[in-house]
Order: structure tokens, then sequence, then C-alpha cells
């Protein structure tokens, strides 16, 4: 299996990557959900980076 990118919708789509530096290892299990990742790093974000990318069709 190859990584193929992003495969928009039918018409332009934005992609949001957010990179989170923690000052600690997160330990989360397979399966998780969102809001259990935003409680296990309240506290220990360090900086934050948001990129919006533009992918067209």
């Amino acid at each position: 299996m190859s990584y193929v990118g992003p495969t928009p919708p039918d018409r332009n789509h934005v992609y949001t990557l957010t990179v989170y530096a923690l000052d600690t290892m997160l330990d989360v299990e397979d399966g998780y959900q969102w809001n259990d990742f935003y409680k296990k790093i309240d506290g220990h974000v360090m900086a934050t980076v948001t990129e919006s990318l533009v992918v067209l069709k």
C-alpha cells in the first residue's frame, strides 16, 4: 500500500492540519475518540501550529 495523498470530493476542498507540541508522551489506545485526545493534552500543550491546505479538484 502506498500513500495517495488528499483526495477531495467533487469540488475544491480545504484540509486543516494542527500539530501540537506536548511536554509529555500520550498514552492512548486504538479507537480513542477526539474528545479523549483533547482531555489528555489539556495542560500539556507547549505550542501549536495550524496550516490550511486547499486541494483543487
